[in-house]
């Protein structure tokens, strides 16, 4: 997929989730598609770098980690 032309969006590092910040959040970021919390490493930075607005990185991390990533 080409993503080079994408936007990310800038949220002035309100909804940069680093370390354990991620996983302290998941349920509420989360509510609406009760998406379960990953094991894998890579696809907890592809959804990291999603919810801090960097669409086309998650979706690189995403794709690289097979199925599991689709819905990042």
């Amino acid at each position: 997929m080409d993503t080079s032309g994408w936007t990310a969006f800038d949220g002035d590092g309100r909804f940069d989730y680093g370390a354990d910040a991620l996983k302290k959040k998941w349920k509420a970021l989360h509510a609406g598609d009760l998406e379960p919390w990953p094991s894998d490493e890579s696809l907890q930075e592809a959804w990291r770098r999603f919810h801090a607005g960097d669409f086309a990185g998650a979706v690189e991390l995403g794709l690289e980690a097979g199925p599991e990533g689709h819905a990042v």
